[in-house]
């Protein structure tokens, strides 16, 4: 007797085979392949988190310089100054930045009123400067949290330190009528002369007993000239002039200075950095 399928019945299959799996070599083998792209990969990220970290601060630093070009245009082209024997060196930190300093009376900053983020004077790369021995620049260091070291921003609320002769900072002594430095007096190359920046500048030239390294070894520092433009520039260590940059020294500061208060060329000579 005759048995008829149903029409859309279909044909049994044979049983599929079954795909053999990977053996141990062939997944170790893509365990070391995957490990050697990593290491491969792996630098390669840090240094565009790196990259990516100093173009920041160079847009940061972009942003101080427009305020500052728009403070010295408020201001008949004059520096601010700061009345105080001293208070030059701090006013290069002070001259703008984040007002909530651990100081509990923090000073004006002249910048404030025309860059109020704060965060633009910060630099995320931010490190504390050393010793020749590692040890930390000694101000940076809390008496009382035991090992606690501030960074700049931290202890300033600015990591862009200023040219304290910019500043005058010892003004107090050599021009009694603290008189602010105008553009005018300023002889050397605006495009070359240092305004602000990174603080590894100040450390390779002003302050060669320490070092910081905001952008790795080398004192590379992001740099505000006095003509506006940003650069990220290689300080040469205890050089004050080369063919990028030159800080201020006394030859260049007006000639009243030198004469009010009766205070000396020779004088004048010794206080500032060498």
């Amino acid at each position: 007797m005759l048995t008829h399928r149903p029409h859309n019945s279909q044909p049994p299959t044979p049983a599929r085979a079954h795909a053999p799996g990977f053996t141990l070599i062939e997944l170790l083998v893509v365990i070391g392949i995957i490990a050697l792209l990593v290491g491969i990969l792996l630098p390669a990220l840090s240094q565009a988190r790196k990259t990516a970290k100093t173009a920041k601060c160079a847009s940061n630093e972009r942003q101080v310089s427009m305020a500052w070009q728009a403070y010295l245009f408020d201001s008949k082209e004059t520096f601010p100054v700061w009345t105080d024997a001293q208070g030059g060196w701090w006013l290069a930190w002070k001259y703008g930045g984040n007002l909530d300093w651990w100081v509990p009376t923090p000073p004006t900053r002249p910048l404030t009123n025309y860059l109020d983020s704060p965060e633009a004077f910060l630099c995320p790369e931010d490190d504390y400067a050393r010793k020749p021995n590692g040890e930390p620049l000694d101000y940076l260091v809390s008496g009382s949290i035991p090992g606690r070291v501030y960074t700049f921003y931290e202890f300033f609320g600015n990591d862009y330190i200023a040219s304290t002769t910019l500043l005058q900072t010892f003004c107090a002594e050599v021009d009694r009528q603290y008189r602010g430095i105008r553009l005018g007096d300023v002889q050397k190359n605006h495009s070359k002369l240092i305004l602000s920046g990174d603080p590894d500048w100040y450390f390779a030239v002003g302050d060669t007993q320490w070092k910081a390294e905001f952008h790795g070894k080398g004192d590379k520092a992001n740099i505000v000239f006095l003509d506006g433009h940003v650069a990220l520039t290689t300080i040469e260590r205890g050089v004050s002039e080369t063919d990028s940059y030159s800080f201020l020294h006394f030859d260049n500061v007006p000639y009243y200075w030198t004469l009010a208060g009766g205070a000396s060329r020779e004088y004048f000579k010794e206080l500032l950095p060498e």
